[in-house]
């Protein structure tokens, strides 16, 4: 995932981080977890398995999205962060427990 395909990430005091990836079916789970895992200071290959957790589901709201007059986002639970997807591309990550490294 490159910076300029997507945008900044950011991190706030409470350590939320908000990025955009691109709403490609074929790439936004691997951009998720990259950033995640930069985040987290471990290989992708560290992180709990995504497909166990969500499926498919984050490549499939991209395949073939609603209308955007439908606003669609869905939030899941994701190795100790609250994760909310939107169907244009919006991450927000939202720490509910100590990271992966504390």
């Amino acid at each position: 995932m490159a910076e300029d395909e997507t945008g900044a990430i950011d991190v706030d005091e409470n350590g939320i981080l908000q990025f955009n990836v691109e709403p490609d079916p074929e790439s936004a789970e691997y951009d998720l977890l990259t950033v995640l895992a930069e985040h987290e200071g471990v290989g992708v290959d560290e992180l709990p398995s995504l497909y166990s957790v969500v499926d498919q589901f984050v490549g499939e709201m991209f395949d073939d999205p609603p209308s955007e007059s439908a606003q669609l986002e869905m939030t899941f639970s994701y190795a100790g962060y609250r994760v909310t997807v939107t169907q244009g591309g919006h991450v927000t990550l939202v720490p509910v427990k100590e990271s992966m490294q504390r």
